[in-house]
């Protein structure tokens, strides 16, 4: 549930956006987060959270006007700062779905003009593609790097040049848009009985 997991991939040596986790109760100045890394401008996010929840943009220069915000966050939950992707704001976010440990379908999802986020409630649309060259890859080296086979998963993530960056690996209670691939509901069955009767 804590998205702190994403040090734990880039150790593992999975290209991840990079990601600064500041634990619950920590001192922390933004506008020095930012700037230490010669960001230009970066998201904010709580640890634990979905569907963009508390989740801001800023800069270098607003990030000042954050700060008192930016501390009360930090006093009741885990934060993370993470550099503003602008490929996503162009390109899209991938999710990309994998159903009994095989690859299912991707989604490329696309936020409204001006926003950053991509999420349906924040006016963000979402369809079925190809997805990027290499990102089922390393989807499928992300899912074989854990002890036991998982019946769902959802890696998200935006292409950078050519380079799959990974966003999120949802593993718990995940959209999975499977109203939007034809048999993708039949196949969620298919591995659900193959669990069940393993």
């Amino acid at each position: 549930m804590n998205k702190c997991y994403l040090l734990d991939l880039q150790k593992r040596g999975f290209e991840v956006v990079p990601t600064v986790w500041l634990p619950k109760g920590s001192k922390a100045n933004l506008s020095e987060v930012i700037e230490e890394r010669g960001w230009q401008s970066a998201v904010v996010k709580p640890a634990i959270s979905a569907s963009a929840y508390q989740t801001w943009r800023t800069d270098m220069w607003r990030s000042r006007q954050f700060q008192k915000s930016f501390e009360e966050c930090l006093s009741r939950q885990d934060m993370l700062v993470q550099p503003y992707c602008d490929e996503v704001e162009r390109q899209g976010e991938w999710s990309l779905i994998f159903l009994g440990g095989e690859f299912s379908h991707a989604v490329r999802k696309r936020p409204q003009p001006g926003d950053f986020r991509v999420q349906t409630e924040y006016g963000g649309s979402a369809e079925v593609a190809d997805p990027p060259p290499g990102s089922v890859q390393i989807g499928q080296r992300l899912l074989a790097s854990f002890e036991r086979p998982l019946l769902y998963a959802r890696v998200d993530g935006f292409d950078c040049m050519g380079r799959f960056v990974l966003m999120e690996l949802e593993l718990i209670e995940p959209f999975l848009f499977l109203s939007l691939a034809p048999r993708a509901a039949l196949r969620m069955a298919e591995a659900i009985d193959k669990l069940l009767t393993a």
